[in-house]
């Protein structure tokens, strides 16, 4: 009877979380609809293709490239960070069995399921993989986007070398948001207790939701992230 009721609290707040996620996002692609200009995205997406414009007309190559490789750095930092905790996380599901009772002595309602154990295990090595495919093809799309801000405008389109930043920024978004839902899931391996000191009103938490992922380079700034809402 513990481990069903344990069960059950573990599925209704992964439920819970879940939907939580989902109401913030469709409230804020409402609001971008009826309000343009509402959210970080619009003033991203037109700051990167301006400066873009300005570093390709003016032939400022090595002031763009450095800005990249600033961003391509940090992906980097944290693609690195990304597959240490996936060999960590792999040898915890190895070793699962023997670390549950320890683990457990830190939760409130009672010991952990092995299984319920494993499972969450596999949804932290989920995200992890996750966030190291998305820094990966963030610095995929920098290294082209380096190549294509040194030439002149007439060689390559303005355009197209901005939608490749932009796409280069939506990718470190999503990594970085793969590194806050992190938190929660980690803690979540210590039981309920644990996992709802990390509520939505945790500043990590929020910054999950609300694109704290944003990462400035160095001088120019290629931003990435959404859902900051900008005053008017």
């Amino acid at each position: 009877a513990m481990f069903d009721v344990l069960h059950l609290s573990d599925t209704v707040a992964l439920l819970l979380s879940l939907a939580l996620l989902f109401v913030y996002h469709a409230v804020m692609r409402v609001q971008e609809r009826r309000r343009p200009g509402f959210g970080i995205r619009p003033f991203l997406t037109d700051g990167r293709h301006a400066w873009v414009e300005r570093m390709m007309s003016e032939q400022h190559g090595i002031l763009a490239v450095q800005s990249l490789r600033n961003q391509m750095m940090a992906a980097s930092f944290f693609a690195s960070s990304a597959v240490l905790l996936i060999i960590g996380t792999l040898t915890l599901t190895a070793k699962g069995g023997e670390l549950t009772g320890t683990w457990s002595l830190l939760n409130g309602f009672g010991p952990v399921d092995e299984r319920v154990f494993q499972a969450k295990l596999l949804l932290l090595l989920f995200d992890l993989l996750v966030g190291f495919g998305a820094f990966a093809q963030t610095i995929r799309l920098l290294s082209h986007a380096s190549y294509l801000i040194s030439i002149p405008p007439e060689a390559a389109s303005v355009l197209r070398v901005s939608l490749i930043c932009r796409q280069a920024g939506i990718w470190q978004m999503v990594g970085m948001r793969t590194y806050y839902f992190g938190f929660p899931l980690l803690f979540w391996l210590f039981g309920l207790s644990w996992e709802s000191w990390r509520s939505p009103s945790d500043p990590l938490a929020r910054l999950g939701g609300g694109g704290g992922g944003d990462v400035l380079a160095r001088g120019t700034g290629l931003l990435a992230g959404d859902g900051v809402v900008v005053q008017r």
